[in-house]
């Protein structure tokens, strides 16, 4: 190897911000899981809250995911036209907003649109862990 190719490589990343970005983007993954697992424990206590039956409040999870899955097909260019960080902490977010909505909500209308919301703030989550 020439010296003019040893000077054009990058130089190596140090290890600290290596671990400070695999770090954030594990801490949002396992906010990612667990904002997928929010509802489905409480079933019981919403069925009975909301009058509605497993299958209604099924159909919360399949608006989460429907959603999440479109937002993950166009959220890549989002990620590359702005950067990785400020869609990471808008999804995270977005995930929070839904969390204390889920709590506040006062009906299954207000389930489903903070489902939605959810999977929004989900769905980024992925092409920002791959940029």
């Amino acid at each position: 190897m020439t010296s003019a190719t040893a000077a054009s490589l990058p130089s190596p990343t140090p290890l600290r911000a290596d671990a400070s970005v695999i770090g954030l983007v594990g801490i949002a993954h396992l906010i990612s899981h667990y904002s997928q697992l929010l509802l489905a424990p409480l079933f019981p206590w919403l069925k009975d809250e909301f009058q509605v039956g497993y299958t209604e409040l099924g159909f919360l999870m399949t608006i989460f995911f429907v959603v999440s899955c479109a937002v993950q097909a166009g959220s890549g260019f989002v990620v590359d036209r702005f950067g990785p960080r400020p869609i990471l902490f808008a999804g995270l977010a977005l995930l929070g907003l839904a969390a204390f909505g889920f709590a506040a909500s006062t009906s299954y209308a207000m389930l489903a649109g903070f489902s939605v919301l959810a999977g929004i703030g989900n769905g980024v989550f992925h092409p920002v862990d791959y940029t």
